[in-house]
């Protein structure tokens, strides 16, 4: 097939064609937002105004509706006290987390219904930043796989993983 570019004949190639599909049909399976990659720090304030809808919500109510992927370079920062409620997604973690609540103020990943497999879970995916995987004084409910780490090892204390 010959496609012409500015004036430039362009043969668009199977390979070409793979390409595209590849790269269409991977935005739609892993729609939502990912943060840009730029060792940038995250919280779920900056989440909202940056992630067109895939987060709502203000301090300390968040309401997450489609997967939020951290990258590599990036980290999301979860206040204490903050409520997330989740709705048939998951929060993926390529980069790093930090979730510490205290006794006094944990934090909550709860479903948008309160039943089992509400949400899906969180990921940490493989990566060199295990040291920065903290979940620390937060309740996780309502999940289908609550925590679930790739050849990840999060440091989790004092939490409560219930359905």
């Amino acid at each position: 097939m010959l496609v012409v570019l500015r004036n430039v004949p362009f043969v668009l190639t199977t390979c070409h064609l793979i390409i595209f599909l590849s790269f269409f049909f991977t935005q739609l399976l892993f729609a939502g937002y990912h943060t840009p990659n730029e060792n940038e720090i995250w919280n779920f304030d900056s989440l909202v105004a940056h992630s067109n809808g895939v987060v709502t919500g203000s301090f300390p109510s968040y309401s997450v509706n489609d997967t939020i992927t951290i990258s590599p370079n990036d980290l999301l920062v979860v206040q204490a006290r903050s409520v997330v409620t989740l709705s048939q997604t998951s929060i993926v973690v390529d980069g790093a987390f930090r979730a510490i609540g205290n006794a006094n103020a944990m934090i909550r990943f709860t479903g948008a219904t309160p039943s089992p497999a509400s949400w899906k879970e969180l990921r940490f995916e493989d990566s060199t930043e295990d040291f920065n995987h903290v979940l620390s004084y937060c309740i996780i409910e309502y999940a289908d796989k609550s925590i679930n780490c790739i050849n990840a090892s999060p440091k989790i204390s004092h939490c409560t993983i219930r359905y």
